[in-house]
């Protein structure tokens, strides 16, 4: 299911936020259990959890520390941090090569930051946008941003519509139940098949997941590794 998401584009993805943690964390699981490479965190709120990441891959059967190394996070605490992250940093680490997925979480915050003013928010999300969607076409790797794109509409709308018409390839994700779903926008009567939802999704499951017999409990894995500029 979460493959859908991976074309080669610059995609909005929204969900609710408090499950856009949990859904980032699927999709990184899918991606370092599908694909060689690297995942790049672009973390705007230091949301990305590595004990959740852990978790999840023990209540699936692998090793906690699965694929760690190839998970690379670099975040933010203000806007101009955001943007150098989103611009320079990761453009000179795309230049490396060998990245599998980008992932920006929430990309709207931080450019929502109250020490921006209205005018430098929207330059700045509009440039990100136009960047990003370059940066996806020159590399040829999916570039995800997820977004919360109900409350954005609210409390910040020039923004949300300076970012929906930036970026063509929209995406929904969200929670039915105990699983999850995922919609193209563009065909909302296509669901994909729900996929089980994710260990820190369900908060009351935490006492009662059934982890493999022959994985230890405590999680001893490196602390997220951060990419250097």
């Amino acid at each position: 299911m979460w493959e859908s998401l991976l074309e080669p584009r610059l995609t909005r993805v929204h969900a609710n936020i408090p499950h856009l943690w949990a859904a980032v964390q699927e999709v990184i699981h899918h991606t370092v259990h599908s694909r060689p490479g690297t995942v790049l965190v672009c973390d705007g709120s230091h949301g990305f959890n590595p004990y959740e990441y852990a978790e999840l891959n023990l209540v699936r059967g692998h090793p906690a520390a699965f694929a760690a190394e190839r998970v690379l996070v670099k975040r933010a605490m203000t806007a101009f941090q955001w943007d150098t992250i989103l611009d320079k940093h990761l453009g000179t680490r795309l230049l490396q090569g060998g990245v599998s997925l980008v992932i920006a979480a929430p990309y709207d915050a931080l450019f929502a930051h109250e020490e921006l003013q209205d005018w430098e928010a929207e330059d700045h999300i509009r440039f990100s946008v136009q960047d990003l969607n370059a940066k996806a076409a020159r590399f040829n790797v999916p570039i995800l941003a997820f977004v919360d794109t109900v409350r954005q509409a609210r409390s910040h709308p020039a923004l949300w519509s300076i970012q929906e018409q930036g970026i063509s390839r929209k995406w929904r994700t969200w929670l039915q139940g105990r699983s999850w779903r995922i919609v193209d926008e563009a065909d909302p009567h296509a669901a994909q098949a729900p996929v089980p939802g994710t260990l820190d999704a369900f908060d009351e499951d935490l006492a009662s997941a059934t982890f493999p017999e022959e994985e230890p409990i405590e999680l001893r894995i490196p602390s997220p590794v951060r990419w250097k500029p």
